[in-house]
């Protein structure tokens, strides 16, 4: 039978072989939900670009807001 001190030395060394794949899973989880969130956004934009351009009423009131902002 195992002496309780062989036991414990075990699941040390598991233990310390096991936290960086999981640092490393976490890790990828993170990387992915931010490449996706970049995308969402990216396409949001694209489509408020998109959207602007194509509800603009008068040519006055471009004129207006560039003025305001020069």
């Amino acid at each position: 039978m195992r002496s309780m001190r062989n036991i414990r030395g075990t699941v040390l060394m598991e233990t310390l072989m096991v936290i960086p794949l999981f640092i490393a899973f976490l890790s990828g989880i993170y990387l992915l939900g931010d490449l996706a969130l970049g995308r969402n956004r990216l396409s949001a934009a694209d489509r408020f670009a998109v959207w602007f351009s194509g509800c603009r009423h008068s040519e006055k009131e471009d004129d207006a807001v560039k003025k305001e902002t020069s």
